[in-house]
């Protein structure tokens, strides 16, 4: 039987796998404070890992998002849904088009 620590790194393992295959990009490129960092974001969240969520939350505005659009899983943090996190994959939907062109 697996042990549930064994299981959290199993779950940490897969959430990083994902986050590897989704899009990297500085904060300022979608429009936030270069001190965010770097954000992985895809069509419907926001990804920052755990140990510079504090920069994000206190230079990206991302404090005021309610906890149910917040889940800490493996080292990662992951937003949706809240109105500043669409505007945030809204801003890197626009550079997306921008490279097609």
């Amino acid at each position: 039987m697996q042990t549930m620590m064994e299981f959290l790194e199993e779950v940490g393992d897969k959430v990083t796998s994902i986050v590897e295959g989704m899009d990297k990009v500085q904060a300022d490129a979608v429009g936030l404070d270069h001190r965010c960092g770097k954000l992985w974001i895809d069509a419907d969240c926001v990804v920052i890992r755990e140990d510079t969520d504090r920069q994000l939350q206190y230079y990206g505005g991302f404090e005021y998002i309610d906890p149910e659009y917040r889940q800490a899983i493996g080292g990662w943090v992951v937003y949706t849904e809240h109105e500043r996190v669409v505007g945030v994959i809204e801003a890197w939907e626009s550079l997306q088009d921008e490279d097609e062109k």
